[in-house]
C-alpha cells in the first residue's frame, strides 16, 4: 500500500550479459545519472541566479536607503555623552577603526588556528568560513573609514563566494560520510568514488 514508486529513466534495451544486468540495476536503484546531473546543474545555476538577483536588489537599495544610522558616542563609564545622525561625511577616529581592526585580527588568528591544528573537514570548513567573515569586517570597517560603499559591495561578493564554498564542502563531507570514508583530512588521499 505504501510501496514507493519505482522510477523509470527511459526506454533501454533488454540486458544481455551479467554486466548490462547489473547496469540496469544500479540505474533502477540510484537513477540516471545523466538526469541527476541535469537535474543538479539546473539547481546550480539556479541558485547562482538567484543569489545574482538578491545581490543586485541589496546594491540597489544601499544606494537608495533612507535608513538614517545614528552615532552615540559613549565615555569609559558607559554613559552617553553624544546622540547625533551620523551625517554622510562622518570619518571614525582611529581608535574606532583599530577596535574593528583588532576583532577583525582575533577572528582571523582564530580561524587559522582552527585550519592548522584540527583534523575534521567540518571544522576545517568553519575555520575558513570565520576567516573570511574577519575580512568581511575589515573591508566593512575600511570602507566607513574612507567614506566608500566600494568595501561593502565587495563584502557582498565575499559572501556570495564563502555560500559557494559551504555548499561544495558540505557536498563533499557528505559524500564522503556516505562512502564511509575517516573524516580526518591526514587521512585523505584521494577522492576517486
Amino acid at each position: 500500500m505504501f510501496r514507493r514508486s519505482t522510477p523509470h529513466y527511459g526506454i533501454a534495451p533488454e540486458p544481455t550479459t551479467p554486466y548490462q544486468r547489473a547496469a540496469q540495476a544500479w540505474d533502477d536503484r540510484i537513477g540516471s545519472a545523466r538526469v541527476q546531473a541535469r537535474n543538479w546543474r539546473l539547481m546550480a545555476f539556479g541558485s547562482l541566479l538567484l543569489s545574482a538577483g538578491f545581490a543586485a536588489a541589496l546594491v540597489w537599495q544601499s544606494a537608495h536607503g533612507t535608513v538614517v544610522p545614528w552615532v552615540v558616542q559613549i565615555d569609559q563609564l558607559g554613559q552617553a555623552q553624544a546622540v547625533a545622525p551620523a551625517v554622510r561625511d562622518f570619518q571614525p577616529s582611529d581608535p574606532q577603526i583599530a577596535w574593528y581592526l583588532a576583532l577583525s585580527g582575533i577572528l582571523f588568528v582564530t580561524g587559522a588556528l582552527g585550519v592548522l591544528v584540527r583534523r575534521s573537514p567540518l571544522i576545517i570548513l568553519l575555520s575558513v568560513e570565520i576567516m573570511l567573515n574577519a575580512a568581511n569586517l575589515l573591508l566593512i570597517a575600511f570602507a566607513r573609514l574612507h567614506g566608500g560603499e566600494d568595501g561593502q559591495i565587495f563584502a557582498i561578493s565575499v559572501m556570495a563566494v564563502a555560500a559557494s564554498e559551504v555548499v561544495v564542502g558540505l557536498g563533499l563531507i557528505v559524500a564522503m560520510s556516505r562512502k564511509r570514508i575517516e573524516l580526518d583530512v591526514d587521512k585523505l588521499s584521494r577522492l576517486r568514488g
